[in-house]
């Protein structure tokens, strides 16, 4: 018999690795496109302005380094844009979605214990991969963003899982590799955070307390003690 837990996954930097594949969408798709739109800017410089950005907490990282450079021209912006979705589209076909090390046992030691769901930002057919991939059955629910036509940091996305769920936000534990996308804004609504604490957002701190994850990790092991961690306090609370 399950506990009466909910565990929430992110997908990208939690289940399937993302690290390789966004850096190759960085340095193959986004820069070579605003390259070409501004020839003085070098790798280096491009490099500096992302990371500049994500220590920004912005929303929409591409679309505000974009808008940056564009210097509030709408029309380059739009064409830019365009041009990076187009080239997107084609590096998407290439890409080889590996899993995170460790993550398919943990599923299966896991999801017999607790209701497990997906809740990433990515497009309905991500299922396809998670199913080659043997995962998709250890998930009770299986909505994505693209699904729900809303998105996180959005506080709704949020909200979708506990009204399924019909459960407290203190029995769901919210697991995402992004302080800004997934623990500010599941704290907010008293969900139990664990920060995987990998890739290009690893470089995040919390700006204040009300930031802090209940647990941080940087692997799938550490990611099982977390979740006992968080479910057994709230038992012998």
């Amino acid at each position: 018999m399950k506990n009466e837990w909910v565990i929430l996954f992110d997908i990208g930097g939690v289940i399937l690795e993302e690290e390789v594949a966004y850096k190759r969408y960085l340095d193959e798709v986004v820069y070579p496109c605003l390259k070409e739109a501004f020839p003085s800017l070098n790798q280096s410089e491009f490099g500096n302005i992302v990371r500049d950005s994500i220590m920004s907490f912005v929303p929409g990282l591409i679309s505000s380094i974009v808008w940056r450079l564009c210097a509030l021209d709408q029309e380059k912006f739009r064409e830019l844009k365009n041009s990076i979705a187009q080239r997107t589209k084609e590096l998407e076909e290439s890409v080889e979605r590996i899993l995170v090390d460790g993550i398919k046992g943990l599923m299966r030691e896991i999801s017999g214990e607790y209701t497990l769901s997906l809740a990433g930002n990515a497009k309905g057919s991500i299922r396809e991969v998670l199913m080659n991939y043997g995962l998709l059955e250890y998930f009770e629910h299986t909505l994505v963003s693209e699904d729900l036509c809303v998105s996180k940091p959005d506080t709704r996305f949020f909200m979708h899982y506990l009204d399924v769920f019909k459960i407290a936000p203190s029995r769901c534990i919210m697991i995402g590799d992004r302080l800004d996308n997934d623990i500010i804004p599941a704290k907010r609504l008293g969900l139990r955070t664990i920060w995987f604490r990998r890739g290009m957002y690893s470089i995040l701190s919390p700006r204040n307390p009300g930031e802090i994850p209940d647990q941080t990790v940087s692997n799938s092991i550490e990611l099982r003690n977390a979740i006992k961690k968080i479910t057994e306090e709230e038992v012998s609370a």
